[in-house]
């Protein structure tokens, strides 16, 4: 390791590990697993399968027609479970299980939000920015060893956070204009905190990181 890179990696805070920030957990999710992830006696990634595997269900049994209080208690059901598994962590060999997870019930909740409202096309959209947000996760953990700013994390909302917004749409009778809006918004914001962030790396010529998450681990 060079003197250089010695310094830049004293001035950088201590990191969460990989699997964490691809969790992309909210306020909500962390407080439930610092209260009830210990205390629920079931393997975590029980937990995540049940969330994501429950919503399916239900989506499967209702589809669009769903009322709102269907779609409230669905919602509920997996930000509960998801999130009460973010106390506690798998075996290291199953880490890899856990992102995804997590983004198959964020994702199938948006899209079964805006199937509600008649208005499919607009979870896509919000769904392409989240793509780029989550890209971002990963890549910017990986080549710089950076997190994205407390900011942008708190104006992210977190999946859960996400989830309670759609609904909240949903039920407020703003789609599909609100979802359109908050993707763009979010897109917009994340894409230029990004190439402000890049700029200011490439100034400092901080050496960047290359390790691949399964060297990490």
């Amino acid at each position: 390791m060079t003197a250089a890179t010695a310094h830049a990696a004293q001035d950088q805070p201590a990191l969460p590990s990989n699997e964490a920030v691809y969790r992309d957990d909210g306020p909500l999710s962390l407080v439930l697993g610092r209260t009830l992830g210990r205390a629920v006696p079931v393997p975590m990634l029980a937990l995540l399968l049940a969330g994501a595997g429950g919503l399916l269900a239900l989506i499967a049994v209702t589809g669009g027609d769903a009322s709102l209080g269907v779609a409230a208690a669905g919602i509920a059901w997996v930000i509960l479970l998801d999130g009460a598994s973010s106390g506690r962590w798998p075996r290291a060999s199953f880490y890899w299980a856990v992102p995804p997870l997590v983004r198959l019930g964020e994702y199938a909740g948006l899209i079964w939000l805006a199937e509600i409202g008649g208005h499919p096309e607009a979870a896509f959209a919000l769904l392409a920015a989240l793509a780029y947000r989550h890209y971002d996760l990963v890549y910017r953990l990986r080549h710089r060893a950076e997190v994205p700013p407390a900011w942008l994390n708190h104006l992210a909302a977190g999946w859960e956070g996400r989830l309670v917004i759609a609904w909240l749409l949903l039920a407020l009778d703003l789609l599909p204009a609100g979802m359109f809006i908050w993707a763009g918004l979010l897109a917009v914001v994340s894409i230029a905190e990004t190439l402000v962030a890049w700029r200011h790396f490439s100034r400092e010529r901080r050496p960047a990181e290359y390790d691949d998450v399964e060297d990490e681990d």
